[in-house]
């Protein structure tokens, strides 16, 4: 008997290409059959999809020999068939009892407790089917799904990579490997990834979503608008890709179109937070402050557990320069989201703007703990210490913020050509950047 390939199922906002016929994908699958009239006739009904006759003819074999472990496996595949989970679980346990050896039986139980989202127990059963077999294409990528649902980004990718390098059948593995890449701050390495996943599917509306992220991500804002179109044209994730388009647009000042976006994202979907997020950012680039304070609240009272939006509101009140709020939203930020580095960036610039320098210093640190290629937060830490007369430290940080972004190796020009992009600093703090370039030159 052999599964079916797998379809996609989504779970937690991250495409997750696992269903459940996919079990044994990985190869092909000999059974062994011994001759008892039910026992074949519970075989022949499974591969005719008629799983509730298979489980009948299986369990009537069954009363044959009880210690017959072809016929559990079997019938725990057909209890899968009919999403009966619990009664799949007993019997592939009953296999495993029965033969500890019994790769498939781990494999397709750890499935199982994947499928209802029991991530510790599935990795068990699918490291336990690694260390019978450890070259198993499918169990590698099905594992590396399993870290990445854990945020477990670095094991996700060793195992990512040893499915591909097993040479996987599974189609989406470029697609999950470049969504990993993204978790791990790699844009460039997830845009390649996109792109082969793109050419092995022309019609993957979530490549194109993706890969269009990832070109943000770079801030290569204007690759990324065709491959959001090319989502919208397809019907994925409609409100969404609008309103990253429009963010997109904003960035190559295409201010009308970018609005339009913006506001076509909230008619499509006005209960999602995310693009009065967005609109609200557009808002308090232009200065706009009534409006831009408007929409962070909304995206707020939409949905109050999204670090984002938290976020947006924070960077609000610091271009206010009313940094005791700053440090509040994005603070509370982080409790949904402890490791957006990010927050911890913008968080380090407000105890900046407070002159505190030790907090400001903390919150830069932790940044680039996360993310080490954070140049912003090395920039910011150098801002401190020579706040802080310190040369040596200011200098050493301004030289790894640079290694981190060629841009600020031209001073001041790099500053203006990135708050072009994504980037935003206070008067002060550019008035401190003027100063700090000068006298490292």
């Amino acid at each position: 008997m052999k599964c079916k390939p797998p379809k996609p199922v989504f779970m937690n906002k991250t495409v997750f290409f696992i269903s459940i016929s996919l079990m044994l994908s990985f190869g092909n699958i000999s059974f062994s059959q011994r001759p008892d009239e039910d026992f074949d006739r519970g075989l022949s009904k499974y591969n005719k999809k008629d799983f509730r006759g298979a489980v009948d003819n299986l369990t009537k074999a069954l009363t044959w020999d009880s210690l017959y472990v072809f016929a559990y496996f079997n019938r725990g595949l057909a209890f899968m068939q009919l999403h009966q989970n619990d009664s799949a679980i007993i019997d592939f346990t009953k296999a495993t009892n029965l033969n500890p050896h019994y790769y498939e039986a781990y494999t397709c139980r750890g499935m199982v407790y994947l499928f209802e989202m029991k991530f510790d127990m599935a990795q068990k059963d699918l490291s336990r089917a690694l260390e019978l077999v450890p070259r198993l294409p499918f169990v590698h990528y099905a594992r590396g799904m399993i870290y990445e649902q854990v945020k477990k980004y670095d094991s996700a990718l060793i195992d990512l990579n040893e499915a591909i390098k097993l040479k996987t059948t599974m189609k989406s593995v470029f697609f999950n490997r470049g969504n990993v890449y993204m978790n791990l701050h790699m844009p460039k390495e997830a845009l390649l990834d996109f792109t082969k996943a793109i050419k092995k599917n022309p019609r993957d509306s979530s490549a194109y979503f993706m890969r269009g992220n990832a070109y943000s991500e770079l801030q290569q804002f204007a690759k990324a608008i065709p491959d959001y179109s090319q989502s919208i044209a397809c019907g994925h994730l409609t409100s969404l890709s609008y309103t990253y388009r429009g963010f997109a647009y904003q960035k190559i000042n295409k201010d009308d179109l970018a609005l339009a976006d913006f506001n076509k994202a909230i008619e499509l979907n006005p209960e999602f937070y995310k693009p009065y997020n967005y609109r609200g950012r557009y808002y308090r680039e232009k200065k706009m402050y009534d409006k831009a304070k408007h929409d962070f609240f909304m995206a707020l009272e939409k949905d109050s557990t999204k670090s984002d939006s938290y976020h947006g509101l924070g960077l609000f009140y610091a271009q206010l320069e009313k940094y005791d709020s700053s440090i509040l939203y994005m603070q509370k930020g982080l409790t949904f989201d402890s490791l957006n580095y990010r927050l911890y960036d913008n968080i380090g610039y407000s105890y900046l703007g407070q002159g505190k320098y030790e907090m400001a210093i903390k919150n830069f640190l932790t940044c680039t703990k996360i993310n080490p290629a954070s140049f912003d937060a090395l920039l910011g830490m150098s801002l401190t210490y020579y706040y802080m007369h310190d040369k040596i430290l200011s200098r050493k940080y301004l030289e790894q913020a640079k290694n981190a972004e060629p841009k600020l190796k031209k001073g001041m020009k790099g500053i203006a050509a990135l708050e072009k992009t994504h980037f935003l600093w206070s008067k002060e703090s550019k008035t401190g950047f003027r100063k700090m370039f000068d006298e490292f030159k």
